[in-house]
């Protein structure tokens, strides 16, 4: 169906670079009178464009057509997987500001997915949360596409870095069903973390992810640490979190300053360390490490990050934490930490 649109629009504008006249109908206009307009405007002709810009396009339009073609038989099996190409999440995809994830397109792991794959989790009554692992692939040939393996780096390699290294998936939750066929829409973060350009290929599956007991963080700035209330704070943005990839960064804003966290590990409920982890209506536990800002010589990891709320250490349920914050403990930021606070805190 793609194709056949392409080679339609194709073949007309094929005809009107070898014959000019052809162009020449009701209302139409010849490639001569075209170029004859555009000779006193500066830069190239726009029919110098359009032939320059035609295999770029009839090659985009052939590899959107191996998708459709594989996902057909993805959706015959009803299977939850498809192919896609990636487009950056826009704020033209920011819900009402009555959604959860209203101005958090970026401080999240939503991403846009097809009507057909909400279809059919629906039809197959999957079990919420809906989430999926983003996996790279690579095109070996025409309708050929593998899986990009990456080996996952150890912890050590981990720590201490302003960039993460290359990761070849990532755990995501759906953010509404309004891409069309063939595409995803992500955030930035999640792009960066696969290395992926606009229009590159992914494979995406839904997948049931463990539940998360602690995760370790790394913050890129001390000064989340001394905040009062840092407890507060990070469990009420870690909710815009379905998912927790290891090796990734996230982040969230707080009063109008962005802070970044690298995730070092992420823990299960037994114990065993998980390369993704669910965090939604999860207790979870959170370890933090020495910050990046952090002088080399004041990192002190076994140290415990004191907390105004220290003598509770798991997360509560959702209801205390908005008692709290109608008292205006979320607000406040007048007391701080001790220098070089940070280790271990449960939210």
């Amino acid at each position: 169906m793609v194709m056949a649109n392409v080679a339609a629009s194709l073949t007309a504008v094929a005809v009107l670079l070898a014959d000019p006249a052809a162009g020449k109908g009701a209302g139409g206009i010849t490639a001569a009178q075209l170029g004859k307009s555009a000779a006193g405007m500066a830069g190239p002709s726009p029919l110098k464009t359009l032939e320059e810009g035609l295999p770029r396009a009839v090659a985009l339009a052939q590899l959107e057509q191996e998708i459709e073609d594989l996902n057909v038989m993805h959706k015959f099996d009803r299977r939850l997987e498809r192919l896609a190409m990636v487009m950056p999440l826009t704020d033209q995809f920011d819900p009402g500001v009555t959604h959860f994830a209203h101005e958090h397109l970026q401080e999240g792991d939503k991403i846009s997915m097809p009507a057909s794959i909400l279809s059919e989790l629906m039809r197959k009554q999957a079990e919420i949360p809906w989430q999926f692992e983003l996996k790279l692939v690579r095109r070996k040939g025409p309708g050929k596409f593998e899986p990009v393996d990456v080996p996952a780096p150890p912890r050590a390699a981990l720590t201490g870095r302003a960039e993460m290294p290359q990761l070849s998936a990532v755990a995501c939750s759906i953010l509404d069903a309004r891409s069309p066929e063939q595409f995803v829409f992500m955030p930035d973060w999640m792009m960066k973390a696969l290395r992926l350009r606009p229009r590159d290929i992914v494979l995406y599956r839904h997948k049931d992810l463990t539940k998360a007991s602690k995760i370790v963080l790394q913050p890129h700035s001390s000064a989340f640490l001394k905040m009062s209330n840092h407890q507060a704070v990070m469990e009420t943005e870690l909710r815009h979190y379905s998912a927790i990839t290891r090796g990734t960064t996230v982040a969230f804003r707080y009063r109008k300053t962005l802070y970044k966290f690298n995730v070092l590990e992420c823990i299960d409920a037994d114990g065993k360390s998980q390369e993704a982890v669910c965090v939604q209506d999860s207790d979870v536990a959170t370890d933090f490490q020495a910050a990046l800002d952090t002088p080399a010589g004041r990192r002190k990891p076994g140290a415990k990050a004191k907390s105004p709320d220290e003598g509770s250490s798991k997360k509560k349920s959702r209801e205390p934490l908005e008692e709290e914050e109608e008292e205006g403990d979320y607000e406040s930021e007048s007391e701080e930490e001790e220098e070089g606070g940070w280790g271990s805190d449960e939210f």
